[in-house]
């Protein structure tokens, strides 16, 4: 699911301070690690998730893009069966 993505790249935050994060680490306690930690600066932690949800609107495009692909297909598919059928 899109909220399991967006967990997921938000992971990437820790890792980047050094830290390791499992990716069943709940987000609030993801958002108290990146905090907590020493090498934390809001300046950088707030470029990162700029970078981040660039890459996240990217994907979510791509995957729309697909989609919108894939739903063509099956509709000129379906055109093909209904003339061969008549």
């Amino acid at each position: 699911s899109l909220g399991k993505g967006l967990k997921y790249d938000l992971i990437e935050l820790p890792q980047e301070l050094g830290e390791n994060v499992s990716p069943d680490t709940e987000v609030e306690n993801v958002r108290i690690i990146i905090v907590g930690n020493e090498n934390y600066e809001e300046e950088f932690v707030i470029l990162m998730m700029e970078r981040i949800t660039t890459r996240i609107g990217k994907k979510f495009k791509e995957r729309n893009l697909i989609l919108e692909n894939l739903r063509a297909k099956l509709r000129r598919d379906r055109c093909e069966q209904a003339t061969t059928l008549q």
